[in-house]
């Protein structure tokens, strides 16, 4: 269980870079030269393509998008992309938190689709689908080799219609059918509550539309009954520059938040504080951060640190300080092109540097031969069938057999790291948790601080 990988799960926001290689085959003796009258390179490659290639060519259409994704992928970013317009809502969507589908999040496992966690009350845990569950078909159309974003689009779609899923469960010899009404699924992607009784937690999965008004609302409220609060951006992959700017305007007056430098001057931009503050400087808080912290989230962070207005702890940032502008081209796709990058008041450099925490904290670490011996485990399928045979809900029966477990495989972790995978088991397979401090070291550090 990647614990980073399954934080950055919760972002579906995937841009495919396609590179289109043209070569001779091994036997030919030559190459032709195609006397074509059209100058343009593309032309006569597509030429080449709808006279030659193999049974059915591409459309004109998917020829000219594999041409545009290639030219903005040579640019060697991996933020600037070429999206059509599918894709482009499909970004906005997620940024939304609020899309029509089954409620179940993805990833990919073996070259197949495999469900890894449900939204509670969503369409996917009414109908019974269980994580573990490898989708082999959508509608009757094979899943396997797609890349995620083409597998939860197809899942995806309008409230009230119906999608079919043929899914493989470990423990059944023959595949699942479920047909699965779509519903509007909302995301809550800012949680908090009660930590002990003087600190409030809030968790930020985002910042996307909304975030800034409904965190400075849970402040607002912590204000009145504690001393201070957690503020946690660990995985955290960033979202709208405007959210980020709007939360930050609630704790400062008058200041220089952060600042923006690029090729184009035009797009060179100051962002200042404009008298909007709500959270008294006195109210003590503290950031945790990780290395999946990112882009919105940094700016966050870095402007926090700068001014000394927040403790932060955990681990160095992911290093994403640059800016993208989308633009919109006539037939409704889009190209997402990096124009300038983000400096923090202090004049620091986010990108490619990360913003080191004021207190490095790491959350609990297996050691390598203890990794070895999970992902084997993992790769037998058999802490999936443990879970469906010992449920999510006894810490000590699964333990125990766990344990058991190892003697027989001649599989070695301590008992410190069993207790540790127990915990990931049951958060990953049963009810998520706001918090589960047993383990997590940087949030302990962090009620410390209070």
């Amino acid at each position: 269980m990647d614990r980073k990988q399954e934080r950055l799960l919760f972002i579906f926001i995937i841009s495919l870079l396609i590179i289109v290689i043209v070569n001779q085959a091994i036997t030919t003796p030559k190459a032709y030269k195609t006397e074509i009258p059209d100058s343009s390179i593309l032309s006569q490659i597509e030429q080449i393509i709808n006279n030659n290639y193999y049974i059915q060519p591409p459309t004109e259409k998917e020829l000219f998008e594999g041409a545009a994704k290639g030219m903005v992928a040579s640019l060697n970013d991996p933020f600037s992309s070429y999206v059509t317009k599918k894709e482009l809502d499909e970004r906005q969507q997620s940024l939304s938190h609020k899309y029509g589908g089954i409620g179940a999040y993805i990833t990919i496992e073996n070259n197949m689709p495999m469900i890894l966690k449900l939204i509670p009350d969503s369409p996917a845990k009414k109908n019974g689908l269980l994580p573990g569950d490898i989708i082999l078909e959508v509608d009757n159309q094979s899943t396997k080799g797609l890349e995620l974003e083409e597998v939860t689009s197809r899942i995806k779609g309008k409230e009230g219609t119906v999608v079919k899923l043929k899914i493989q469960r470990q423990g059944n010899e023959s595949p699942i059918i479920f047909n699965i009404n779509r519903e509007i699924i909302k995301l809550t992607m800012v949680k908090s509550g009660e930590i002990t009784r003087n600190i409030f937690y809030i968790k930020v999965e985002d910042f996307g539309d909304n975030t800034a008004n409904t965190v400075k609302n849970e402040l607002l409220k912590a204000t009145k009954k504690y001393s201070g609060a957690i503020i946690d951006l660990r995985g955290n992959p960033g979202g709208y520059l405007s959210e980020v700017i709007q939360l930050l305007n609630y704790f400062f007056t008058d200041k220089l938040l952060v600042y923006t430098k690029g090729r184009n001057s035009k797009f060179d931009e100051k962002y200042m504080a404009v008298n909007l503050q709500v959270i008294p400087d006195n109210f003590k808080l503290v950031v945790l951060v990780d290395s999946n912290t990112a882009s919105a989230a940094e700016i966050f962070t870095g402007v926090m640190k700068d001014y000394k207005r927040a403790t932060i702890i955990g681990e160095k940032t992911f290093g994403k300080g640059v800016v993208q502008q989308v633009f919109e081209l006539n037939d409704g796709s889009a190209v997402f092109l990096t124009i300038t990058q983000y400096f923090t008041p202090n004049g620091y450099v986010i990108h490619k540097n990360g913003i080191d925490p004021d207190i490095e904290v790491k959350y609990y670490q297996y050691s390598d031969r203890e990794i070895s011996a999970i992902s084997l485990l993992e790769k037998k399928g058999i802490l999936y069938q443990y879970i469906q045979k010992y449920g999510t809900t006894n810490k000590e029966i699964l333990y125990k057999e766990i344990k058991k477990l190892l003697s027989q495989e001649k599989l070695y972790l301590s008992d410190t790291s069993i207790r540790f995978l127990v915990s990931q088991l049951m958060q990953y397979y049963g009810e998520e948790k706001l918090f589960d401090l047993e383990f997590d070291y940087p949030l302990q550090k962090a009620i410390d601080q209070f």
